[in-house]
């Protein structure tokens, strides 16, 4: 869902967090510049608490901000705020993620959300301008172009662009094939448009190429990429009805999708089940186009499938 806060647009993705549903918080987050991690102050830092943090750290999201809801359901809101606060840095002291703020609410009586009228208490800022200070970017990191051709209809090709921008008479490069091209039109049915930004859905029609495009990577020529056939990577265990087993799945991300061998690297490989974090080996049997740059991580996201249902998913690296 969108919000307008401060005149600002925020895309906001609701990943509840029981934890029967740590797929839907994975699947959701991958992308995220900030967390909102909401706090019951009632219970403190409970298992899908410290569950749900071990997937942002693992996902890459810098930033957490934790809102400490329900304190209209205590007798002393300001100890009980701190009390949350002091259990959650103790616990999550060391983590890479920056816990930017906490913010005292009441989600059923609206306090601390617009406004901090009925926290007398704190004199921080209100949830919807904590997470706009958040939000304001410390430094710009152009986003290159990703374009996974999903279809190809006579000399158009279909797919929904995944990050950047593509415009006509741009040079891209066909990351699997190694070679180049040039855009000669973009097409947002039924309109002929000069450029396309994320996430716009678009046929590209390229001019003079005599390859087969049908999941080809359209990428800009400067992109610094690479093929991965073998990973050891982290994995977030999905399965709800089984622990981990050895073998080989399929792997997907984006169009590129092939057979892959998985072999866990711990000790503990029978302890791994469902919403756990452990590394494993993989062995692709084709390779993968994979972005160096960290900064573009989420780019390179991948999940792991069995019989068609999402088992795994984690991120490729290229050195």
């Amino acid at each position: 869902m969108t919000l307008q806060l401060g005149g600002q647009r925020v895309d906001c993705i609701d990943c509840p967090g029981h934890f029967e549903l740590v797929k839907n918080m994975v699947s959701g987050a991958s992308r995220a510049d900030l967390a909102v991690l909401v706090l019951d102050v009632t219970q403190g830092v409970a298992p899908q608490t410290i569950k749900h943090f071990e997937i942002v750290e693992f996902l890459g999201i810098p930033k957490c901000l934790v809102a400490i809801n329900k304190l209209d359901c205590v007798a002393d809101p300001e100890r009980a705020f701190t009390e949350a606060q002091k259990a959650f840095r103790e616990r999550f002291g060391q983590s890479s993620v920056d816990v930017c703020h906490f913010a005292p609410v009441s989600a059923l009586n609206g306090w601390g959300i617009a406004d901090t009228t009925d926290m007398p208490f704190y004199p921080g800022p209100c949830l919807a301008d904590a997470i706009l200070e958040a939000l304001k970017p410390e430094t710009t990191v152009r986003s290159p172009l990703l374009f996974p051709i999903q279809q190809v209809v006579g000399d158009w090709c279909l797919g929904t662009v995944k990050s950047g921008t593509v415009r006509v008479g741009d040079t891209v490069q066909l990351s699997r094939a190694g070679k180049t091209a040039t855009v000669a039109g973009i097409l947002d049915f039924p309109k002929d448009i000069g450029e396309a930004t994320a996430p716009a859905s678009v046929a590209i029609r390229l001019k003079e190429i005599n390859l087969p495009l049908a999941d080809e990577l359209l990428t800009e020529p400067t992109a610094d990429y690479g093929q991965v056939s073998q990973a050891t990577t982290p994995v977030v265990w999905l399965d709800q009805t089984q622990k981990w087993q050895d073998g080989e799945l399929t792997i997907s991300s984006f169009n590129q999708r092939t057979t892959v061998r998985v072999s866990v690297t711990s000790e503990k490989k029978n302890e791994l089940q469902y919403g756990d974090i452990g590394e494993v080996q993989l062995a692709l049997n084709q390779p993968f186009v994979v972005f160096r740059n960290p900064q573009h991580k989420a780019l390179n996201r991948f999940v792991i499938s069995r019989g068609g249902a999402v088992v795994g998913g984690g991120f490729l690296s290229c050195t």
